[in-house]
Protein backbone atom coordinates (compact mmCIF):
# COMPACT_ATOMS: atom_id res chain seq x y z
CA UNK A 1 0.00 0.00 0.00
CA UNK A 2 1.30 3.10 -1.40
CA UNK A 3 1.92 5.86 1.88
CA UNK A 4 -0.23 8.74 1.54
CA UNK A 5 2.10 12.07 1.21
CA UNK A 6 1.29 15.82 2.21
CA UNK A 7 2.62 19.01 0.85
CA UNK A 8 3.60 21.49 3.27
CA UNK A 9 5.28 25.27 3.12
CA UNK A 10 7.75 25.83 5.66
CA UNK A 11 9.84 28.97 5.70
CA UNK A 12 12.18 30.08 8.11
CA UNK A 13 12.54 33.12 9.58
CA UNK A 14 15.19 35.89 9.81
CA UNK A 15 17.00 36.37 13.06
CA UNK A 16 15.59 39.65 13.71
CA UNK A 17 11.89 38.25 13.84
CA UNK A 18 11.22 38.00 17.64
CA UNK A 19 7.40 37.58 16.53
CA UNK A 20 6.18 34.90 14.10
CA UNK A 21 2.80 36.79 13.29
CA UNK A 22 4.93 39.86 12.48
CA UNK A 23 6.30 37.59 9.52
CA UNK A 24 2.96 37.05 8.06
CA UNK A 25 1.27 39.54 5.78
CA UNK A 26 -2.13 38.20 4.80
CA UNK A 27 -4.50 39.19 7.29
CA UNK A 28 -7.12 36.57 6.62
CA UNK A 29 -4.29 33.22 7.91
CA UNK A 30 -5.18 31.92 11.40
CA UNK A 31 -2.49 30.77 13.67
CA UNK A 32 -2.61 27.54 15.54
CA UNK A 33 0.04 26.61 18.56
CA UNK A 34 1.33 22.91 17.93
CA UNK A 35 3.43 21.11 20.24
CA UNK A 36 6.04 19.10 17.66
CA UNK A 37 8.43 16.99 19.52
CA UNK A 38 10.21 18.98 22.73
CA UNK A 39 9.23 22.36 20.62
CA UNK A 40 5.98 24.40 20.16
CA UNK A 41 5.58 25.99 16.53
CA UNK A 42 2.26 27.37 14.74
CA UNK A 43 0.49 26.56 12.21
CA UNK A 44 -1.02 29.13 9.97
CA UNK A 45 -4.26 28.22 8.12
CA UNK A 46 -6.40 29.96 5.65
CA UNK A 47 -9.76 28.80 4.17
CA UNK A 48 -9.93 29.17 0.48
CA UNK A 49 -12.40 31.22 -1.38
CA UNK A 50 -15.02 28.44 -3.42
CA UNK A 51 -13.77 28.44 -6.80
CA UNK A 52 -15.49 27.36 -10.37
CA UNK A 53 -13.15 23.69 -10.82
CA UNK A 54 -10.83 23.89 -13.97
CA UNK A 55 -12.20 21.10 -15.41
CA UNK A 56 -15.61 22.67 -16.09
CA UNK A 57 -14.29 24.16 -19.06
CA UNK A 58 -14.20 21.03 -20.80
CA UNK A 59 -17.77 20.41 -20.51
CA UNK A 60 -19.30 24.18 -20.95
CA UNK A 61 -19.65 23.74 -24.88
CA UNK A 62 -21.78 20.73 -23.82
CA UNK A 63 -23.90 21.59 -21.01
CA UNK A 64 -24.04 25.38 -21.83
CA UNK A 65 -23.33 26.55 -18.12
CA UNK A 66 -25.47 23.63 -16.06
CA UNK A 67 -22.23 23.36 -14.01
CA UNK A 68 -21.58 27.27 -13.59
CA UNK A 69 -22.92 26.56 -10.01
CA UNK A 70 -20.40 24.08 -9.15
CA UNK A 71 -17.50 25.37 -6.69
CA UNK A 72 -14.45 23.91 -5.01
CA UNK A 73 -12.16 24.93 -2.18
CA UNK A 74 -9.30 23.54 -0.56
Amino acid sequence: MKKKTYALTIFMLKDDVTDVCDAIKEQKISPIDVPFGSCNGKLFYKQNSPQLPKWVKLFKPVLKGELDKLSNSG
